[in-house]
């Protein structure tokens, strides 16, 4: 079973976007919000958010919302999480990475596999 969690969809012409519904700067309800230019005020503070790509036009809110992908199969909107457009391999950290003169051991790792795929 999926976690619930709210999301503002907002449809304009053929196009739908989906955020977050829920203000990152206090909980503010973004559907009671108003819309306007293709973003959406919260109601509480009026925080200004881009519903194209959840990213803040003006605070007091520091935090975008989230963003998720959105399709319409067999007359049903189906959304789901934002993919990240990643062309290396994932690499799991367990811990934070160990920082020496401004390069990580991830970077160091992934210097070796580009080197390794470039042959």
């Amino acid at each position: 079973m999926a976690e619930s969690i709210p999301v503002l969809l907002y449809r304009e012409g053929e196009a739908i976007d989906a955020i977050g519904a829920v203000c990152s700067h206090a909980g503010g309800p973004l559907e009671d919000g108003s819309f306007a230019d293709g973003c959406v005020e919260c109601p509480w503070h009026n925080s200004v958010f881009d519903l194209r790509d959840g990213h803040v036009v003006h605070g007091p809110a520091t935090f975008d919302e989230p963003h998720y992908q959105v399709r319409i199969q067999d007359g049903q909107i189906e959304v789901r999480n934002r993919l990240l457009d990643l062309d290396a391999d994932v690499i799991l950290v367990d811990e934070a990475p160990h920082r020496e003169n401004g390069r990580t051991a991830t970077d160091e790792i992934l210097k070796e596999e580009t080197a390794v795929d470039g042959e």
